[in-house]
């Protein structure tokens, strides 16, 4: 518990640092924690406009913080799928707009 506590965090500190989107993806079929999760952990990072992932191996779970104006939660989803993993968006995404 926390273990995705401190994921949560990081991921809501990020949002509110950057004014970005974030968004939970579940992913299915990670056998190991270093590998997997690594590999979805990775080809979410080379995605243009992804700024943040953090992938919890125990509970499935693949946190992203990106710009919206770049890749849409959809696309991040199909992204996991073509790395190899079954993936579905199981939280809706949440905007924090930039100071101006």
């Amino acid at each position: 518990m926390k273990k995705i506590f401190l994921l949560f965090s990081f991921c809501f500190l990020t949002f509110l640092m950057f004014g970005q989107t974030n968004c939970t993806i579940s992913v299915s079929g990670m056998k190991c924690a270093h590998g997997c999760a690594k590999k979805v952990e990775n080809g979410l990072k080379n995605i243009d406009g992804v700024n943040s992932v953090k992938v919890d191996f125990d509970n499935q779970k693949a946190f992203v913080v990106f710009d919206e104006s770049k890749i849409t939660d959809k696309e991040l989803v199909s992204s996991v799928s073509k790395i190899g993993f079954k993936a579905k968006l199981i939280e809706e995404k949440n905007k924090k707009r930039s100071r101006k």
